[in-house]
């Protein structure tokens, strides 16, 4: 296969096979690459490599692969998705059954990716620490931004506006429910009752907040990837991998407009 063609030719031929996640002729392809140096130390082909251990159940393979390969910045979020669906899947296998939400989230405290795929800035639902932080500074000055405003703090956070404007939907939900619960222990039926903590307040917020949440999710980019001849291009879109207790894996692909907020799905399911 080597003598045959060249490596940005093998590349290429990988990476439209990984975009378009045909992974038995990704793993037919990778079989019959020569295992030389070459080809191990090559992002693209390790990136397949990864792909394809990871619907193989291979985990300790794929996580020797995460551990030690010094992927790009750009590949960090597709890989970070490989280390925590695997993650789940070998936990989920472990003990007999799916995790729930709040099992993943336990899940990704306790097995952080490591340096190879993150650069080491928190990611909380999906937004990095900075950019969170930043939303929350803002929000304190004005809860109901204008749609200008909103541009503004989409281009100073790197995020989208449809982001932003979900991200101070959801905030004032949250605070309304915490006030709710800080509320609720001083009567009822005209009767009083223990006027919760702070640290009550707190602990049953978070637990209700998780347990409410869907984090399951992991959103990863696509890089636009054109072949040699310039005549075929693959946009970003973005993606999740979702483990299933039966043993049969499946790739499904969100694709999210950034002017609307709904959601398509299409599956692909590999046995």
């Amino acid at each position: 296969m080597s003598m045959d063609f060249s490596l940005n030719q093998i590349e290429c031929i990988c990476q439209v096979l990984y975009n378009d996640q045909e992974i038995d002729r990704l793993k037919t392809f990778l079989s019959k690459i020569s295992t030389t140096t070459m080809y191990h130390n090559n992002e693209v082909i390790v990136k397949c490599r990864a792909l394809v251990l990871f619907v193989n159940k291979e985990f300790t393979e794929l996580f020797k692969i995460l551990n030690n390969f010094p992927f790009s910045v750009y590949n960090h979020n597709e890989m970070q998705n490989l280390w925590y669906q695997a993650k789940y899947a070998q936990i989920e296998i472990s003990r007999g059954h799916q995790l729930n939400a709040v099992a993943k989230y336990r899940v990704r405290k306790k097995f952080p990716p490591p340096k190879t795929i993150w650069d080491g800035d928190q990611v909380t639902y999906y937004f990095k620490d900075k950019s969170r932080n930043y939303l929350a500074e803002q929000f304190v000055h004005n809860s109901y931004p204008s749609i200008v405003e909103k541009k503004f703090m989409a281009k100073k956070s790197g995020l989208t506006i449809t982001q932003v404007s979900n991200w101070f939907k959801n905030r004032r939900q949250r605070d309304k429910t915490l006030s709710n619960f800080k509320t609720r222990g001083i009567t009822q039926n005209g009767l009083s009752y223990h006027q919760p903590t702070d640290f009550e307040v707190a602990t049953e917020f978070h637990e209700h907040f998780e347990e409410n949440t869907d984090t399951a999710l992991y959103d990863a980019k696509f890089h636009e990837t054109a072949c040699s001849d310039s005549s075929k291009s693959y946009f970003d879109h973005d993606f999740s991998f979702h483990c299933h207790q039966s043993g049969n894996y499946s790739s499904s692909f969100s694709h999210l407009n950034s002017s609307d907020e709904d959601f398509s799905v299409t599956s692909i399911k590999h046995n």
